[in-house]
C-alpha cells in the first residue's frame, strides 16, 4: 500500500510538474499571443491614426485652400468693384469736367463775343472821334513808322549809296556824328556846343543836297539812339543831356523829328507807341516770307521788327537775352520821356503835333493799359517804371486827378491784379517782371506821397 501510495504520489507530482510546465507554456503562448495581438492592434491603431492625421491635414489643407480661394475671389471681386467704381467715378468726373469745360467754353465764347462787340463799338466810336479830330490808332502809328523806315532804307539810303559822290559825302560827315554825340555831358555849355557842332555838320555852307542831308538826319538819329542804348543803360542820368541835344535838333533840323521817330520805333519795336506787332507786315506779307530786302524778309524777321538785336558778344547768331532787350529799350524810352519833359522847360519851342508832343505821355499809358499782353511782360513793367520815374510827378501837375486815376489802375495792377483779376499782375511771373513790378509800386507811392527822387 505504501508503495502504491508512493507511486501515486510520484505520479501526482510528475503530473503536477507536467501541468505546471504545460500551464507555464500555455501562459507564455497566451502572453506571446496577446503581445502579438496588442502589437497588431497598436500597428493598426498607428495606421489608423496616421490615416486620420493625413486625412485631417488633407482636410485642413483643402479647407485652407478653399478659404484662400474664397478670400482671393472676394478680394478680386472687391478689386473689380473698386475699379468699376473708380472707373465710374472717373467717367462721371470726366463727363462733369467735359460739361464744365463746354459750359466754360460757351461762357468764355459769349464773354469773348460780348467783349469783341463792346470793343468794336468802342473802337468804332473812338474811330469816329479820332477821324473828326485827326487822331490815329496805335496800329496806324506803328504802320506809319514802319513804312517810314522802309522808305528810308529802300529809297533814301539805297539811293545815296548808289551814287558814288553822294555816298562819299554822306560817309565823310556821318563818321563825325557819333564822336560828337558821345561828347555831350550834363552841363549847359556842353549841350549847346554839341548841338551847334551837329547842326553845322548837317547844315554846312554850302548846304548838302537834300538826299545827303536826309541820310545824315538818319545817321544822326541812329547815333543818338545807340548812345541811349549804351550810355543811358549804364548811367540813367546821361539821358538828360542826350535828350536836350535831341530836342534842340528837333527844333532846328527839318526832316530830323520824323526820321528820329521812325528809327526809334525800329530799334525797339512797338513799345514807343505802344502796340502789339501785327502778324503781317504793312504790305500784308507774312513775316519771314518774300524777297529779302533792306529792313524786311529773312529768318526771324518778326523778332527784328519787335526790336530784338543780335547778341554781338556771343557770336552764335542768337538774339539778345530778354534782360538785355529790356534794359536797352528802357534806355531809349528814358531819352524819349526826357525829350517830352524838356518841353516843360521850353514850352515856346514845344511841337504842335507829332510823336513828341507832351500829350503822347498820357496817350502811351492809356494805350498800354488797354493791352494786357504788354502789361504782363517784364519789359512793360520796366518801361512803366522808367516813364513814372522820369515824368510821373510832372504828369500829376499837368493832368491832376485824371492822372491819379491812371496811377491807381497801375498800382492795383501791382498789388491786387490787372483790373482786379487775381494772380495777373503787371510784369508777369518772371523774376525780372516781379522786380520791375515792385519798382513800379514804389514809384507810384513816391509820386502820390510827394517824395523827392533819390
Amino acid at each position: 500500500m505504501s508503495e502504491i501510495e508512493s507511486q501515486l504520489s510520484s505520479f501526482r507530482l510528475a503530473q503536477e510538474q507536467e501541468e505546471t510546465v504545460l500551464r507555464e507554456g500555455w501562459k507564455a503562448r497566451e502572453k506571446a499571443l496577446w503581445d502579438r495581438i496588442e502589437s497588431v492592434i497598436r500597428l493598426e491603431e498607428g495606421k489608423v491614426a496616421a490615416r486620420l492625421e493625413a486625412e485631417r491635414q488633407k482636410r485642413e489643407a483643402e479647407e485652407k485652400k478653399k478659404r484662400e480661394e474664397e478670400l482671393k475671389k472676394r478680394l478680386e471681386e472687391e478689386r473689380k468693384k473698386a475699379e468699376e467704381e473708380k472707373k465710374k467715378a472717373e467717367e462721371e468726373k470726366k463727363k462733369k469736367d467735359e460739361e464744365d469745360r463746354k459750359k466754360k467754353a460757351e461762357e468764355d465764347e459769349k464773354r469773348k463775343q460780348e467783349g469783341e462787340r463792346l470793343k468794336k463799338e468802342k473802337s468804332d466810336a473812338e474811330a469816329n472821334v479820332r477821324n473828326r479830330l485827326g487822331f490815329r490808332t496805335a496800329s496806324q502809328d506803328w504802320s506809319d513808322a514802319r513804312e517810314g523806315i522802309l522808305g528810308v532804307k529802300n529809297n533814301l539810303i539805297a539811293g545815296v549809296k548808289g551814287v558814288k559822290e553822294l555816298k562819299s559825302e554822306w560817309n565823310k560827315y556821318r563818321r563825325q556824328i557819333t564822336p560828337k554825340v558821345g561828347q555831350v555831358t550834363n552841363d549847359e555849355a556842353s549841350i549847346q556846343r554839341v548841338t551847334t557842332e551837329l547842326v553845322q555838320l548837317l547844315k554846312p555852307n554850302p548846304p548838302h543836297i537834300h538826299p545827303v542831308y536826309s541820310a545824315l538826319c538818319y545817321s544822326l538819329s541812329k547815333a543818338i539812339l545807340l548812345q541811349a542804348e549804351t550810355e543811358v543803360t549804364a548811367e540813367k542820368r546821361s539821358a538828360i543831356p542826350l535828350a536836350r541835344v535831341a530836342f534842340n535838333l528837333m527844333t532846328t533840323l527839318d526832316v530830323f523829328p520824323g526820321m528820329f521817330w521812325a528809327k526809334l520805333v525800329q530799334r525797339m519795336g512797338g513799345w514807343a507807341i505802344p502796340c502789339i506787332i501785327p502778324d503781317v507786315d504793312v504790305d500784308g506779307r507774312a513775316w519771314g516770307t518774300g524777297e529779302k530786302r533792306p529792313g524786311r524778309g529773312g529768318e526771324k524777321e518778326k523778332w527784328r521788327v519787335m526790336g530784338y538785336r543780335m547778341n554781338q558778344s556771343s557770336g552764335n547768331g542768337e538774339f539778345e537775352a530778354q534782360g538785355e532787350y529790356s534794359t536797352r529799350v528802357s534806355g531809349i524810352m528814358r531819352v524819349y520821356w526826357e525829350i517830352l519833359k524838356v518841353q516843360l522847360m521850353f514850352p515856346q519851342q514845344a511841337p504842335a503835333d507829332g510823336p513828341f508832343i507832351i500829350s503822347r505821355y498820357w496817350m502811351w499809358f492809356s494805350r498800354l493799359l488797354e493791352e494786357r499782353p504788354l502789361l504782363e511782360t517784364a519789359v512793360g513793367a520796366e518801361l512803366i517804371y522808367t516813364a513814372l520815374e522820369v515824368m510821373g510827378a510832372e504828369a500829376a501837375d499837368i493832368w491832376g486827378l485824371q492822372w491819379i486815376k491812371i496811377l491807381q489802375l497801375i498800382y492795383d495792377g501791382t498789388t491786387i491784379g490787372i483790373y482786379g483779376q487775381e494772380n495777373k499782375f503787371i510784369g508777369g511771373d518772371s523774376p525780372e517782371g516781379k522786380a520791375a513790378k515792385a519798382r513800379v509800386r514804389m514809384e507810384v507811392e513816391r509820386i502820390v506821397t510827394g517824395q523827392k527822387k533819390s
